[in-house]
């Protein structure tokens, strides 16, 4: 039997329409969104060395 797929939560799914807006903006370019339901987390690949998580209650953090 396969697993449902994980959906972001509300939270998660406004941040990432702002970060992606914000990075656009910027010149920016979103190569990857990914959900990873393993830890709850969106992820976020800008440009080539750019990487942002963002958290089930919508907060973020940059990695790189």
């Amino acid at each position: 039997m396969e697993k449902p797929q994980s959906r972001p939560t509300p939270g998660q799914a406004l941040t990432c329409y702002h970060l992606c807006r914000m990075l656009t903006s910027y010149y920016r370019p979103v190569a990857l969104v990914a959900n990873d339901p393993r830890i709850d987390r969106l992820y976020i690949l800008a440009g080539e060395e750019l990487e942002v998580l963002i958290f089930p209650n919508g907060d973020w953090r940059m990695i790189r």
